[in-house]
């Protein structure tokens, strides 16, 4: 099984605010696993800020990790499958 973390808003915001995006990549080399966001995630880091002035830089910076692959975006049905294993395997 593959290491993977799923980032919510806040990490993310907190680095692109902070200019510090581009530690992203070799952090993911040394995590030696994968990166992902959900759709909601990615629309509210890149689309809506697109759309206006005020933090475009940041959006640009984030959809640039997603378009390079140091950002992955999973699809939910994909993620609640997982997270129903995970809670069936803790319960039990």
């Amino acid at each position: 099984m593959s290491r993977i973390i799923v980032f919510d808003t806040g990490p993310i915001i907190s680095l692109g605010l902070n200019d510090l995006l581009w530690m992203l990549k070799p952090l993911k080399e040394q995590f030696k696993g994968e990166f992902y966001i959900t759709h909601y995630v990615k629309e509210e880091l890149v689309d809506i800020p697109l759309k206006s002035k005020k933090f475009k830089l940041e959006a640009f910076q984030v959809d640039e990790c997603v378009r390079e692959g140091v950002i992955n975006e999973v699809h939910e049905q994909h993620l609640m499958q997982t997270t129903r294993r995970l809670m069936d395997i803790a319960n039990n």
